[in-house]
C-alpha cells in the first residue's frame, strides 16, 4: 500500500470552553490578535459553533506551525463549545500544535489545561493506493453490477460498485463514528486508488488499510 495524500486529521479534546479559559477572563481581541501573529494565520475571527450560546471563542484557519526546521500547516483551530478541534494533515501534526498551543496560552494568558480524562476523538481521511485490482474487493456485489448494467440503456455509463460505510449503530445519532471506503473518482487511469475516512489518529488509520489490503490480497 502507498500513501498518495494525506487530507485531512482532526484532532478534538474534549474539554469545554469555561474549563481552559483564565478564571477572570481574557480580552478577546487581545487573544485573537495573539493566536493569529504567533501561528501565522491567515484567517482569525469569532467561532460561529459558540455564537448561539453567547460565547466568545476564536476560531482560526491555514496558519503554521514550526517544528525543528520543518513548517507544517494548521488548517483550522476551533475553540467549541465542548472543547477545542485541531485540523492538520496528520493528527501528529495536530497534536504537536496542540502542545505548543497550550503552553503558550498558559503562559501568557494563565489558561488552564484540559484535565488529564478529557476525551479526546480524532477523524481522518487519507487517499491511498493498492496494488491490486479493487474491483475484486467487492465480491458478490459485482453481480448486482452486471445485473444493473443489463437493465440500464447501453449508453448509460457502466455502473460499478463504488464502496462501503460503516457507521455505529444508533442511526439517529448525527455524532456516530463512521469509516468510509470507497474508490477515489480523479484516480489515474487505472490506478487503483482508494478514500477511506475512520475515526481514527493518523497512525492507526493507516494501519487498518494496510490489514484491509492484507485481507483483499489472499490468494482466492
Amino acid at each position: 500500500m502507498k500513501v498518495i495524500s494525506y487530507w485531512e486529521a482532526y484532532f478534538s479534546v474534549h474539554s469545554p470552553w469555561d474549563e481552559m479559559r483564565p478564571i477572570d477572563g481574557v480580552a478577546f481581541p487581545t487573544l485573537l490578535e495573539a493566536i493569529r501573529v504567533r501561528y501565522q494565520f491567515q484567517a482569525a475571527a469569532r467561532s460561529p459553533s459558540t455564537q448561539p450560546f453567547n460565547l466568545m471563542t476564536p476560531v482560526f484557519q491555514t496558519g503554521a506551525f514550526v517544528v525543528g526546521d520543518k513548517s507544517n500547516v494548521v488548517n483550522v483551530c476551533d475553540f467549541q463549545m465542548a472543547g477545542i478541534l485541531v485540523g492538520a494533515s496528520t493528527t501528529e501534526h495536530a497534536k504537536e500544535f496542540a502542545v505548543d498551543l497550550f503552553d503558550f496560552l498558559e503562559k501568557a494568558f494563565g489558561f488552564r489545561r484540559p484535565p488529564a480524562d478529557r476525551k479526546v476523538t480524532h477523524r481522518t481521511t487519507m487517499v491511498v493506493e493498492f496494488g491490486f485490482d479493487i474491483e475484486s474487493t467487492f465480491g458478490t456485489w459485482n453481480e448486482v453490477a452486471d445485473l444493473l448494467r443489463s437493465v440500464i440503456p447501453s449508453d448509460e455509463p457502466k455502473p460499478v460498485p463504488f464502496g462501503i460505510k460503516f457507521t455505529g449503530a444508533d442511526l439517529n445519532n448525527p455524532n456516530n463514528t463512521e469509516f468510509i471506503f470507497e474508490r477515489r473518482t480523479t484516480a489515474p487511469p487505472n490506478a487503483q486508488w482508494i478514500y477511506s475516512q475512520a475515526p481514527l489518529d493518523t497512525a492507526s488509520h493507516e494501519a487498518l488499510l494496510r490489514k484491509i489490503e492484507t485481507i483483499f490480497a489472499k490468494p482466492g
